[in-house]
């Protein structure tokens, strides 16, 4: 990645990173699962469209899920082979220890 895109990158609104927001609006349905404290207060405001939730629900179009060991990587990989299917969109964050 170049200097200037990744300047471009960072610039970059983290519920865009994220793909809760695209260019067309708000995602819709959102299961945050792991979430560590204080993750929605860094979303910021978001569209109306976007519905977070602690869980997959059956109009879930995305997963966020939060990992912190290997072996939680491992479970989340089993648990995203069994719920995430029919066009749902799963992402892995590892939150940045500080």
């Amino acid at each position: 990645m170049s200097a200037a895109a990744g300047g471009a990158y960072s610039a970059t609104p983290l519920p865009r990173k994220l793909g809760l927001v695209t260019a067309k609006g708000g995602v819709g349905e959102v299961a945050v699962l792991g979430e560590p404290e204080g993750f929605r207060g860094l979303l910021g405001e978001l569209p109306e469209s976007v519905k977070l939730h602690a869980r997959l629900t059956a109009t879930t179009v995305l997963a966020l899920c939060f990992v912190r060991t290997r072996a939680e990587l491992g479970a989340l990989m089993d648990y995203w082979g069994r719920n995430c299917r029919g066009g749902r969109m799963c992402g892995c964050c590892i939150p940045r220890r500080g």
